[in-house]
C-alpha cells in the first residue's frame, strides 16, 4: 500500500512515524508533499522519505491520500488535484471544520474518512474520531481503524458528533494541561519546585488515565473509591464541588464546541 501525504506537518510527521513504527508500511511507500522545501528536506533526512512538490505526481502514485494542509488552502489543493483522484483511492482528510461534503462534491465516487486526530498521536496516545463518507465499504472502513489505530484509540462517530469531538479530544489535551498547570502552581505555593510541581502533576494525570482505562473504571467510582471519610481528598474535593468548576469546564466544552461549528459554516 503506497500513502501519500499533501502537507507535510506535525500531524502528518507523527501519522508517519506511527504508521512506520508499527510496520504497517515503509518509508519508500510514503511519498510527501508540502510547499516549504525546508520541510521536505527534513522530512526526507529524518525519515527517509520520498518527497515532492508536485501534488498532482503525488496522487498518481499513491493508494491512499491524507490531505493535512491548512483548511483556508483545501480548495486550492483541490482545484489541482481533484481530476488526478480516481474512485479506487481513498482519501483521508485530517482539516478541522471541514466536512466530508467539501470533499465528495469535488471528488464524486471517490471513498472519503474525514479524521479528527488530537496531539497525543505524537507520542502514540492518540485519541482519533473517524466518519466515513457515502461512497466508502466495509474495506475502507478496515483500512481506516487499521492505519489511525497505529496512534492511539480510535473511534467511529457520524459527522454530526465532530463539533463537540474537536472540543473535547481535539482542544482538550490544551484545557487538561491548562488545569495540571493550576495544579502544579497551587503546589508550589507551599515550597515545590515549578519542575517538581510540575513532574508531580503531569505524571499523577498520567498515571489517573491510565487507570480509568485499563482498570474500566468509571469516574465516579473512582472518585469515590479514592476518598476517604475526613481525608486529604475529601478535603479538597469539597472545594471542587463547591466551586462550580463543573458548569465552568460544560462551558469551555461549549465554547469550544461552538467555534467549531462557526469555522464548519
Amino acid at each position: 500500500m503506497k500513502i501519500g501525504f499533501i502537507g507535510g506537518g506535525k500531524m502528518a510527521e507523527a501519522i508517519i512515524v506511527s504508521l512506520l513504527k508499527e510496520k504497517i508500511t515503509d518509508s519508500e511507500s510514503i511519498i510527501v508533499s508540502d510547499i516549504s522545501k525546508d520541510r521536505l528536506s527534513f522530512l526526507e533526512t529524518e525519515h527517509s522519505l520520498t518527497v515532492s512538490v508536485d501534488n498532482r505526481d503525488l496522487v498518481n502514485k499513491v493508494d491512499v491520500i491524507f490531505i493535512s494542509v491548512k483548511p483556508q488552502v483545501l480548495d486550492i489543493v483541490l482545484d489541482e488535484v481533484a481530476e488526478h483522484i480516481s474512485t479506487d483511492k481513498l482519501v483521508f482528510s485530517i482539516l478541522a471544520g471541514k466536512k466530508i461534503a467539501a470533499f465528495e462534491s469535488r471528488l464524486p465516487g471517490v471513498p472519503v474518512v474525514r479524521v479528527m486526530p488530537n496531539l497525543p498521536c505524537q507520542v502514540g496516545e492518540g485519541m482519533t474520531a473517524f466518519c466515513l463518507g457515502s461512497s466508502t465499504n466495509e474495506s475502507h472502513k478496515h483500512i481506516a481503524e487499521t492505519l489511525l489505530a497505529t496512534f492511539g484509540k480510535v473511534i467511529q462517530l457520524d459527522e454530526d458528533k465532530f463539533d463537540v469531538v474537536t472540543a473535547l479530544s481535539g482542544s482538550g489535551p490544551a484545557f487538561f494541561a491548562y488545569i495540571m498547570n493550576c495544579m502544579a502552581i497551587g503546589a508550589e505555593q507551599f515550597g515545590l519546585s515549578s519542575e517538581q510541581a510540575k513532574l508531580l502533576s503531569c505524571q499523577t494525570m498520567l498515571g489517573t488515565a491510565k487507570v480509568l482505562i485499563e482498570k474500566g473504571y468509571d469516574p465516579v467510582d473512582f472518585i469515590t473509591a479514592v476518598t476517604s471519610p475526613k481525608g486529604t481528598t475529601e478535603a479538597g474535593r469539597k472545594i471542587l464541588e463547591n466551586s462550580g468548576i463543573d458548569q465552568i469546564l460544560a462551558e469551555t466544552i461549549k465554547a469550544a464546541a461552538d467555534r467549531s461549528i462557526e469555522l464548519s459554516s
